[in-house]
């Protein structure tokens, strides 16, 4: 079955900052954001009826999100996605067509958690290949996507192995895939990627807290 992907919305709606933390959104992006912290995670107890959405990949790691439970998460993303794309993106590329560019990114989401293949015409063929390492080097720079080197102990070995490709947000992800609820991470065949979308968040999240990049 496809999966249906709610997309855009009017410029005129979208905030002009990100949500959580009154900065532009290529200026913040995903990994600068703290995630809320979970006592039900960290006390070990039975799950909270207020955090029945926490440690879930679709809520994704946006504290706003946490703070105000009125909020509609795709809502909340679509208003980022619009930002990004339709007012910071053109300050750092020239997007011939934004629809080319949605279609990038969704199909980056589609395959978030899987090796890279830059050259692989059938995920992102809007637009040709310099073009789409261009907007992946943008994706990656302003903290929307990040690539994993593979480890080995050959330094060289891992200079030519594909990395794997995230996003830094399972919540963002999720709303890019078409997931808004529990019920569709579970009929999902992408539901083993999101969750390890959500652990390489948290973990990067954790490094960059921490002060280890």
């Amino acid at each position: 079955m496809p999966i249906a992907v709610a997309m855009g919305g009017s410029s005129s709606r979208a905030p002009s900052v990100c949500p959580s933390c009154d900065r532009s959104p290529i200026h913040c992006g995903p990994r600068r954001h703290r995630r809320a912290r979970n006592p039900v995670l960290e006390r070990g107890e039975g799950r909270d009826p207020r955090h029945a959405d926490r440690g879930v990949p679709h809520k994704g790691g946006f504290p706003e999100l946490y703070e105000k439970p009125e909020l509609d998460a795709a809502a909340f993303y679509r208003s980022y996605v619009t930002t990004y794309l339709e007012r910071d993106l053109r300050q750092l590329l020239q997007v011939n067509s934004l629809r080319d560019f949605e279609r990038f990114i969704r199909a980056c989401a589609l395959r978030s958690a899987q090796l890279l293949n830059r050259t692989d015409s059938r995920a992102t063929s809007v637009s040709p290949v310099p073009r789409r390492l261009a907007w992946l080097a943008v994706l990656d720079a302003s903290g929307q996507v990040a690539l994993l080197e593979p480890w080995f102990g050959s330094r060289a070995k891992s200079l030519v192995k594909a990395p794997k490709l995230y996003l830094r947000d399972s919540g963002l992800c999720s709303f890019l895939v078409g997931i808004r609820r529990e019920a569709d991470l579970a009929a999902s065949p992408l539901a083993g990627a999101l969750w390890e979308t959500l652990v390489f968040g948290e973990i990067r999240r954790l490094q960059v807290n921490a002060g280890g990049g």
